[in-house]
């Protein structure tokens, strides 16, 4: 198939993340952050990035799966799940992206060589990914809490995850194709937080090139 060019994040992305459950809650007053607060460490100007102000969506589809919550969505929120109209509310607050961090490795099979993802999961993702668009929002899309991928101590090797990983991102660019969402629109994320055995070394010179996964929908 044909490759084609996607934008893609290997560094920590600093956003900034309210609660929208919190907002206008009895007895609570907006916060307000100094203005320096917005500054960051790397000296980026306005033209730096198309993202914008961004904000986090966090604990909703990076939440553990259990007997109640199948998707894992709303077991860190007290059953509290992404809503259509969060994506307005933060539209309207003047955020222009929002990064969506997703516990992919909780929903995926453990059986090669596809390691599929649970159709209901990936339904979800894609119904919330919708919603965030139909405001005009950039999505960043990620792989969050794959924990076992970094740790020296997971009996299963670095080998198995990686080629597991590779086929967790090659069905999430096949569910969102480039020709559906061009790159202005949605960002992948290849993997929050690397350490321990995924070190830096480890990343640039494994045979996968985990940036090909991120730069080309396959």
């Amino acid at each position: 198939m044909r490759a084609y060019p996607r934008a893609w994040l290997m560094a920590p992305l600093f956003i900034v993340s309210f609660s929208l459950s919190c907002r206008n809650a009895p007895g609570l007053k907006d916060v307000v952050l100094d203005p320096a607060y917005y500054g960051d460490l790397y000296d980026y100007g306005p033209g730096d990035s198309f993202l914008g102000r961004g904000i986090n969506m966090g604990n909703y589809l990076e939440a553990e799966k259990s007997a109640d919550y199948p998707l894992g969505e709303g077991s860190w929120s007290d059953g509290q799940k992404i809503k259509a109209q969060d994506f307005a509310a933060i539209k309207a607050a003047g955020f222009s992206s929002v990064r969506i961090p997703v516990r992919w490795s909780d929903h995926a099979s453990r059986e090669g060589p596809d390691y599929a993802i649970d159709p209901a999961f990936m339904s979800r993702v894609r119904e919330v990914l919708a919603w965030a668009r139909a405001q005009d929002l950039i999505v960043i899309l990620n792989c969050h809490h794959y924990s076992e991928i970094s740790s020296s101590t997971d009996p299963l090797p670095l080998a198995w995850h990686t080629t597991r990983l590779k086929a967790i991102w090659t069905q999430i660019c096949s569910a969102f194709p480039i020709t559906e969402y061009p790159r202005d629109v949605l960002v992948f994320e290849l993997l929050n937080e690397p350490s321990d055995r995924l070190k830096a070394g480890t990343v640039k010179d494994h045979p996968l090139h985990f940036s090909r996964i991120i730069l080309y929908t396959f």
